[in-house]
């Protein structure tokens, strides 16, 4: 996204000043004419005057560096993970609710599962938007592939929904034993992992749409880039 911004700040910003145009005295039109050659050669070395190569280009599968390859720093690695976590689970999050946990016939405001609950609009519903802006301004790749760390992170919610049921532990919000109506590993432990299977068959399926997505995106960059670089010829 920085780069986006840089690029359309030197590229277009410059081309709108017109020195010959100035009233300004000619010693002052000499000095902006130079700073504006300056800010020329500053503009071609933008990593985003190429946008089909590098990170950026869902067509290049080979020249895009492996997510977990040592060549990315650690941190690079950490926040693409987490943004392919978030990006997933996000729509899954809110459709698995809204469809199976909520409560249409609560109006209680104090309520969080409430439709009137400020909270539940915020976590449940806001997110979604949040998440589709984060994907569309951001530079991350996207692949398919990747839909195994939200895999691997709703295993390790398994596993503790499984210890917390085990031991005995309760749902703060009603006291049963379920953490959620449809994961009751107490009444309904069968049902309950068939609808673990179709979270993993939706993983996929979101998966795609969010590259479908990203796919989008890199090729609104492809015509913007054509874009201004036409108005500079």
């Amino acid at each position: 996204m920085p780069q986006y911004l840089l690029s359309f700040t030197f590229q277009v910003i410059p081309d709108a000043i017109d020195a010959k145009q100035s009233p300004i005295p000619q010693p002052f039109t000499r000095e902006a004419r130079k700073a504006q050659g300056q800010l020329h050669k500053f503009r071609k070395n933008l990593p985003v005057s190429q946008p089909a190569k590098g990170l950026l280009s869902p067509e290049n599968d080979n020249p895009c560096t492996p997510l977990l390859s040592s060549i990315n720093p650690w941190y690079c690695q950490v926040t693409w993970i987490l943004f392919n976590i978030n990006t997933s689970l996000a729509p899954i999050i809110s459709v698995v609710y809204w469809s199976l946990v909520h409560d249409f016939t609560s109006g209680d405001k104090t309520n969080i599962f409430s439709l009137a609950g400020i909270s539940n609009i915020q976590v449940h519903a806001l997110n979604i938007v949040v998440v589709f802006i984060d994907l569309m301004v951001s530079a991350y790749p996207v692949k398919i592939v990747h839909c195994i760390f939200t895999m691997g992170l709703g295993l390790i919610y398994v596993v503790f929904s499984l210890i917390y049921w085990a031991a005995g532990g309760l749902n703060p919000m009603n006291g049963t034993r379920a953490l959620y109506p449809i994961l009751n590993w107490e009444k309904i432990p069968g049902l309950s992992c068939l609808f673990l299977l179709g979270v993993i068959v939706i993983m996929v399926l979101v998966q795609c749409g969010i590259y479908g997505l990203y796919r989008l995106r890199f090729f609104m960059v492809q015509r913007l880039s054509s874009t201004l670089e036409s108005k500079q010829k």
